[in-house]
């Protein structure tokens, strides 16, 4: 299956992904777009499944219409996702069968939203 990273997941989630041929935003030159540019880009280059941090899609674009199946991911940490690899992987596997959304659960939606707070805190 054909898997497009956007551009808030580190290279490093690739590896999560064996079996499938994974491309980050940027390698594919779809970095910077909006989103619904970006998703109109990825599914004319033939990608199977976006995997995201952006909650906000479901509520910003239609994205029945498009073709393409998303899986939501709660962090942008590797180090989080890991233990929680192959579920991820068995949701993008279900993913396009399921489009146009999924949501593996690859980490406990709290611990995302915990370590963002933490950074926040500690910049400020």
């Amino acid at each position: 299956m054909k898997v497009l990273l956007d551009e808030m997941l580190p290279i490093g989630v690739r590896e999560l992904l064996p079996g499938h041929e994974v491309s980050t935003a940027g390698y594919a030159g779809l970095a910077g777009l909006p989103n619904g540019e970006l998703i109109r880009r990825a599914v004319e280059a033939s990608f199977d499944v976006i995997v995201t941090l952006d909650r906000g899609i479901p509520q910003q674009q239609n994205v029945r219409r498009h073709g393409i199946a998303f899986e939501l991911i709660p962090d942008n940490d590797v180090d989080l996702i890991r233990p929680y690899a192959d579920r991820l992987l068995q949701a993008i596997d279900a993913a396009h069968a399921a489009w146009p959304f999924a949501s593996s659960g690859a980490s406990e939606p709290r611990v995302g939203r915990q370590r963002r707070r933490r950074q926040r805190s500690r910049s400020g």
